[in-house]
């Protein structure tokens, strides 16, 4: 009986834990495992999603950033997959090399928003240049 009894706590257990990171390095120098790295970029995402809502719906940088970071958002949420799947969907490397990515996306925003780049004026004009694959292109010439 209390065999039966501790084995269903354990399984209890086993599944509330099993969001929770089990490994043990990110294998990169300086960025520690962070076991809660999922609910954390499900955050992180929403909130580059809310803040980069308040630019103008037609500039591209708003668009790319719904499109990725719900995509980010989305994929982190789906419960059927472990971590290294997560990982391997995205295919952005770690969890927590994601999690940096939102971060900087976070301090990002606001510049953007002041910056507008978004806003060209009509008289700009922007020089284009080509070069073959396989040769170095030309110093820019000083105006």
């Amino acid at each position: 009986m209390f065999r039966r009894a501790l084995s269903s706590v354990v399984a209890q257990v086993g599944a509330q834990t099993r969001s929770v990171s089990e490994k043990v390095t990110t294998g990169l120098v300086g960025l520690k495992v962070d076991p809660l790295a999922r609910e954390k970029i499900v955050q992180r995402a929403s909130l580059v999603l809310r803040s980069v809502g308040h630019l103008p719906e037609g500039a591209g940088f708003r668009t790319d950033t719904e499109e990725t970071f719900s995509r980010i958002r989305d994929v982190c949420q789906n419960k059927k997959l472990n971590d290294r799947q997560v990982e391997q969907t995205l295919g952005r490397g770690n969890l927590e090399q994601v999690l940096a990515q939102c971060e900087d996306h976070l301090k990002l925003i606001p510049t953007m928003r002041e910056e507008k780049p978004w806003e060209v004026p009509k008289d700009h004009l922007l020089e284009v240049r080509y070069w073959r694959a396989d040769e170095p292109p030309a110093p820019p010439v000083p105006k």
